[in-house]
């Protein structure tokens, strides 16, 4: 049992490569992805752009809700004012996906030397339906803010629930506004 093994020494680079292969001789470099069409780059470029601006804007409505969530008994007219500041980057948020949605329809309308390699168009689709996805949770988020922005006065115990609510959303929204970034970032990765 124990005289089958062979130490690691012995080997050779080969004869470890064909190991974790399982015995196959053809072992070579996993096949890298197509990067998206050179036409395209500047399109690229813009929606990572615009997806960075919009997580960014993002954190910082974050930052003013949680903010907010600490001052709601003690001062309700920083939360007023804390709550309107979050209000305002969301819908900058909001207006930097309509960019990215702007720069895919440009993308998908584009005439190319070539065709699309499937990699590609697969994380166009992708960053697509995840700009989708953002806006509709930014816009769900942005009826509850109007709300908690309307009873900051009248009911502290809701707003700060209210609060909760909007944050919620608005770290679901980051995450998909990273995906976005993540997917334009990989398509700028590949061979030509």
């Amino acid at each position: 049992m124990g005289a089958n093994w062979v130490s690691k020494d012995k080997l050779s680079g080969e004869d470890i490569a064909r190991l974790c292969a399982g015995g196959r001789k053809d072992v070579g470099m996993a096949t890298i992805p197509r990067k998206w069409p050179s036409e395209l780059e500047p399109e690229r470029e813009q929606m990572l752009q615009a997806a960075t601006e919009a997580a960014q804007l993002l954190l910082d409505a974050q930052y003013k809700l949680d903010t907010a969530r600490d001052k709601v008994r003690a001062n309700p007219n920083l939360v007023l004012v804390l709550l309107a500041e979050s209000d305002r980057m969301v819908y900058n948020a909001l207006a930097r996906l309509e960019r990215i949605q702007r720069y895919i329809a440009v993308c998908r309308g584009a005439p190319l030397g070539g065709r699309w390699p499937s990699v590609a168009m697969r994380q166009r689709d992708q960053a697509a339906q995840a700009v989708q996805q953002a806006s509709d949770v930014l816009s769900q988020a942005q009826e509850v803010l109007s709300d908690a922005i309307e009873k900051s006065h009248s009911n502290p115990a809701l707003v700060e629930t209210m609060i909760a609510t909007v944050s919620y959303r608005q770290a679901r929204a980051l995450m998909l506004v990273e995906r976005i970034a993540r997917l334009m970032t990989e398509a700028a990765v590949g061979r030509e």
